[in-house]
């Protein structure tokens, strides 16, 4: 029964949940999120919803999994943490040393898995799906949420919110990856950086530059 809990936390909840709970015991279950700066990472396929009226959902199903999987993986290979999947949006975060380098690597590997993946789709009579990606680095609160008796360890933030808005913002500049200012700070030695445009955000006094990387 104890494999079968283990196993059940680890594939429904993360592995860094179950080491979490394993190092802490109780402790694990405090109430108590901390403020930290990270690097996130929000990722999509599109345009997966429209597919719903030209295939089945068993074809649609092996084309999710089989895409879900390679992501999973990629990100798990740059010791990234996936926070939430909702439908095909992945959104995961590195909270490491060198967590902006170990991002914008994964971003950067995962299109290049997401073109493979398309090609092979493309050869079964389907249309090409183009994953957009977006990075920010920031000061976000991650841990517990909730109550006794339900909770959520998850990160929670302006900088979060402003991490999907950039994977999205990818259709307005033709590009598939954007990365925030604070990101590219981080890693301007490590990559070739292009800017994109200065843009102003609801919200948001001073206008913000968008960068993509190649």
């Amino acid at each position: 029964m104890e494999d079968i809990l283990k196993k059940t936390i680890k594939l429904y909840l993360g592995e860094h949940i179950l080491k979490r709970v394993l190092e802490l015991g109780d402790k694990a279950f405090d109430l108590n999120p901390v403020e930290k700066e990270i690097t996130m990472m929000s990722l999509d396929i599109l345009p997966f919803i429209t597919l719903k009226k030209r295939y089945s959902t068993d074809e649609l199903n092996d084309l999710l999994n089989d895409y879900l999987a390679k992501m999973f993986s990629t990100i798990k290979k740059y010791d990234g943490i996936i926070n939430s999947v909702i439908g095909n949006s992945i959104l995961a975060y590195w909270d490491s040393t060198a967590h902006a380098k170990h991002a914008c690597e994964c971003g950067l590997e995962s299109l290049k898995i997401s073109k493979q993946i398309s090609d092979n789709w493309q050869k079964k009579d389907m249309p090409e799906l183009i994953t957009t990606v977006g990075i920010n680095t920031g000061n976000i609160s991650i841990g517990n949420y909730g109550s006794e008796e339900r909770m959520h360890f998850t990160i929670i933030g302006e900088q979060v919110n402003f991490t999907e808005r950039l994977q999205s913002a990818n259709k307005n500049f033709n590009t598939t990856i954007l990365i925030s200012e604070k990101t590219k700070s981080l890693i301007e030695n490590e990559f070739e950086i292009e800017h994109v445009q200065e843009v102003r955000i609801k919200g948001k006094t001073e206008p913000i530059n968008l960068y993509t990387i190649n």
